[in-house]
């Protein structure tokens, strides 16, 4: 998408000097060229970066995985900045690792992958190797916030930058800023000004919450490595903390959800390794 140019005529806006529309949505992921346009620079944000593999298996080695295909295997790192996961579809095997510190992702996936071993939940054989996961990039909605909208434009999802800090999730996000979106369209009747359109931010901050900025954020950066490692070990030795608050609220938020939102939840359960 790095060609894809926009410009504005008016009150429109023109795509690739071939579309012209009075309303542009940006929801080309976390590198959106509608987002660029507003002058987001994705390169320097603060993001959630991953190593993924998602591979069809043949059923002989299938059976030596040993992982439940109605959980979720998740494993959190001591120093809570980020988590592995590891689970079936059907056929096919989805494993990855994800940190909020880029440093030595690599180190930390070959150390992941040696824990399913070590915890019988994946064979030494395995038809991949650690070279197959292929890297992702989700900007993190909690840390200074992308600019939502503008005179005639609205992002929604990863284009919004609205990925969930310590899960990276994204799916719930997309969905809810989604239909956020098209109600605020409706609402403004035609006319897609920045004033028109600014409730969309006030639902997001609703839905979502506020993102840090300012002190708040550069304190949270401030954090030495080892008060991490300290909350990590104190939350995650307790099997009730682990479940009720690193699963259930900080991954899943069950918390946020309401009743018209439950249904997007993916079907299973989720343990730790």
């Amino acid at each position: 998408m790095e060609d894809t140019t926009i410009r504005r005529e008016g009150n429109d806006l023109v795509v690739n000097d071939r579309w012209t529309a009075p309303l542009l949505i940006g929801a080309g992921g976390h590198f959106c060229p509608v987002a660029r346009f507003l002058g987001v620079s994705a390169r320097t944000e603060k993001c959630l970066v991953t190593l993924e593999l998602e591979r069809e298996l043949p059923a002989d080695e299938m059976a030596g995985y040993r992982v439940d295909a109605a959980y979720r295997e998740l494993a959190y790192s001591d120093d809570l900045r980020g988590y592995g996961w590891c689970f079936r579809k059907g056929s096919f095997m989805n494993i990855g690792i994800g940190r909020t510190q880029p440093q030595n992702l690599r180190g930390h996936l070959d150390a992941f992958l040696s824990r399913l071993i070590e915890k019988q939940k994946m064979p030494r054989d395995t038809s991949f190797a650690a070279a197959d996961f292929r890297g992702h990039a989700y900007k993190l909605h909690f840390v200074t916030p992308r600019p939502y909208l503008d005179d005639g434009i609205i992002l929604i999802g990863d284009s919004a930058g609205l990925t969930y800090n310590f899960s990276g999730e994204g799916i719930r996000p997309a969905v809810v800023s989604a239909r956020h979106a098209f109600d605020v369209v409706q609402e403004a009747e035609g006319d897609y000004s920045r004033a028109r359109l600014a409730p969309y931010r006030e639902r997001l901050h609703e839905s979502f919450g506020q993102p840090v900025t300012g002190w708040r954020s550069r304190a949270l950066e401030a954090l030495p490595s080892f008060w991490f490692r300290w909350a990590g070990k104190a939350m995650l030795g307790v099997p009730r903390w682990a479940r009720g608050i690193a699963v259930d609220r900080m991954f899943l938020h069950h918390n946020e959800l309401k009743e018209a939102a439950r249904p997007h939840l993916l079907p299973g359960k989720d343990k730790s390794l």
